[in-house]
């Protein structure tokens, strides 16, 4: 009787977690999947200028682009385009694959996929094992299994970008968050996030993104933060800095930390006449914020994640949520600043570009990825809100 009724009971506790990982397998197989049917070099993710960047680091013997040398490579005979590369990142996401073609003189291009595609997979693997940990419902779990979809992972994940070493950056960042937030493992849980920090600086806008949801962290537990030992603050200033200093060497250089290079100008001005319309900076605003919900130009459901998220911040004011002590609120708030911040400087940086060029495709929401753990747990969590977390096991 004992025996069987433990059996029992323990079932529906293992529902929404068998509901997660079947949701993780299927991810995987639409991926995988995709990345079969796909065509070599994806454009629709800038795969062929970030598979261009790593090819002149391995080229040229460089470790650091000369943007004023900078061209376009076609892949299949390696060969320099006449084209300018308009990728104006850092370059330590890329040094990864010059150093397995160092090692591997004959690795071939398409193989570089690999490398993303295990940084994305380990990065929805550890979004999927967060989601095990939040004491979901079963309604809540299925929202949480959807959001990857709905945001369009499957046909995303995989091609050779920096976006994946940015999301499983912001991933660990948050995982690690739900710990310092709950006041578990404190020394651990800053280590990790610094090192989700560090992981997300290959990119701007995740460094803005993970950077200040982490910062806001911290701040949301300074009580914390004051017996910390001096060796964390020493922590936290190296992973600013170095994080931070490819930045400051474009600002410096360049008069921004994301340069306007030859190959940037070159896509600008040919967009001087994509777009007839002459908006204001209200109606231009309006644009900008709806075009996040069209990612893929086909009818999408991009739109649901995005406003779930925003309703389930108004959790916030209401009574059992409205506790100073928990996670879930401390996270909310923490990623709603950060993506305000970030969101903020993407828009000025954006109107600008529209105003001088008639830019209009910078409203991606793949720059916001980083924190769909933060983003989807908050939004199932408001399902069905606790005062409590339930315990975390090692």
């Amino acid at each position: 009787m004992t025996l069987t009724r433990r059996t029992t009971n323990s079932a529906p506790a293992r529902l929404p977690s068998i509901i997660l990982w079947c949701a993780f397998a299927a991810l995987v197989a639409l991926t995988l999947n995709n990345l079969a049917a796909a065509a070599f070099p994806f454009t629709a993710i800038d795969e062929h200028g970030h598979l261009s960047y790593t090819l002149h680091l391995i080229n040229t013997h460089r470790w650091w682009p000369d943007f004023s040398q900078f061209p376009m490579v076609d892949v299949a005979t390696n060969k320099a385009l006449s084209t300018p590369n308009y990728i104006n990142h850092p370059p330590m996401f890329y040094w990864f694959m010059k150093l397995a073609h160092v090692a591997i003189p004959s690795l071939h291009p398409i193989q570089f996929r690999l490398f993303s595609l295990a940084l994305s997979l380990l990065a929805m693997w550890l979004y999927t094992r967060f989601g095990t940990r939040l004491g979901l419902s079963v309604g809540g779990s299925i929202l949480y299994a959807l959001f990857p979809f709905m945001l369009y992972l499957q046909l995303q994940m995989g091609f050779y970008s920096n976006d994946a070493m940015a999301l499983l950056g912001g991933v660990i960042t948050t995982y690690a968050s739900l710990h310092w937030l709950k006041g578990e493992r404190p020394h651990r849980s800053i280590f990790w996030m610094g090192a989700g920090v560090l992981l997300a600086s290959v990119k701007l806008t995740a460094l803005l993104l993970v950077g200040l949801y982490a910062l806001f962290c911290l701040g949301l537990r300074a009580q914390q933060v004051r017996v910390l030992p001096r060796r964390f603050f020493l922590f936290g200033l190296l992973i600013a800095a170095i994080s931070a200093a490819p930045f400051v060497y474009f600002l410096l250089t360049f008069d921004s930390p994301a340069p306007t290079t030859l190959g940037q100008l070159a896509q600008l001005k040919a967009c001087l006449n994509c777009t007839h319309t002459n908006m204001n900076f209200l109606t231009w605003l309006g644009f900008f914020l709806s075009q996040f919900a069209n990612q893929l130009s086909v009818p999408e459901a991009t739109f649901f994640p995005i406003l779930a998220y925003a309703a389930a911040l108004l959790a916030l004011f209401w009574p059992r949520m409205n506790q100073p002590s928990s996670p879930m609120r401390a996270m909310a708030i923490a990623s709603a600043a950060a993506t305000l911040i970030t969101l903020g400087i993407h828009a000025t940086f954006s109107w600008q570009r529209y105003h001088e060029y008639g830019w209009i495709f910078d409203s991606l929401v793949r720059y916001y990825l980083p924190l769909i753990g933060a983003y989807a747990a908050i939004t199932c969590h408001a399902l069905n809100p606790r005062t409590t977390m339930p315990d975390e096991t090692p």
